[in-house]
């Protein structure tokens, strides 16, 4: 015989098969009853989880302005490139032309102005990989570093910049480019985001 879980009655002919099963339906019972939704409590939806990708191509602008819509492309066909928009693609419209790699995630929207469509693309952060002519780019922050000029990268390393152009070290603090490597002048330089 086995006793109730609530007092002393006692269920005849209850064996151990006869106690699992109180015990199991007992259990689901508390289950059912602490996965019900309280009226009182809102419910809260929870976002997607937001998948970071980068794509890396050159930066070109198609169409008419102001309806023109920068794109990233690093192929021939309309499948291998991508429609920017998102935080940093302001930055990015003054940089048609170059190489760029760029982090975000890609959104729903679709450039219907292209007989395929493009694949869109929400950037968050980009760095600048190489110039129009395929020389490799430096993209970094100006700073004087006690006469010193140098280019302070995204990840935090300080690169030596002995041959900044003269046109750049009134911009300290900007962000800029420089083509070709940084031990020699530069093929090319620019300003990827004002101060």
């Amino acid at each position: 015989m086995i006793r109730s879980l609530f007092g002393g009655a006692r269920f005849p002919g209850a064996g151990l098969w006869g106690a699992r099963t109180v015990l199991l339906v007992a259990l689901s019972g508390v289950a059912v009853l602490s996965c019900a939704r309280r009226a009182d409590v809102p419910t809260v939806a929870t976002p997607a989880a937001v998948v970071t990708d980068t794509v890396r191509g050159t930066l070109e602008l198609i169409g008419n302005l102001p309806l023109a819509q920068l794109i990233v492309r690093w192929g021939m066909t309309p499948s291998d490139a991508v429609a920017v928009s998102g935080p940093a693609a302001e930055s990015l419209g003054g940089l048609t032309g170059l190489e760029v790699m760029v982090r975000g995630h890609y959104g729903d929207s679709v450039l219907t102005a292209s007989p395929a469509g493009l694949r869109g693309f929400v950037a968050e952060e980009f760095v600048v990989r190489a110039g129009d002519n395929g020389v490799a780019a430096h993209d970094g922050v100006v700073a004087n570093r006690g006469g010193r000029w140098v280019l302070i990268a995204a990840d935090g390393a300080e690169l030596p910049a002995p041959f900044l152009p003269d046109a750049l070290r009134h911009q300290e603090g900007t962000r800029v480019y420089l083509l070709g490597p940084l031990n020699a002048p530069p093929v090319g330089h620019g300003v990827v985001r004002n101060k």
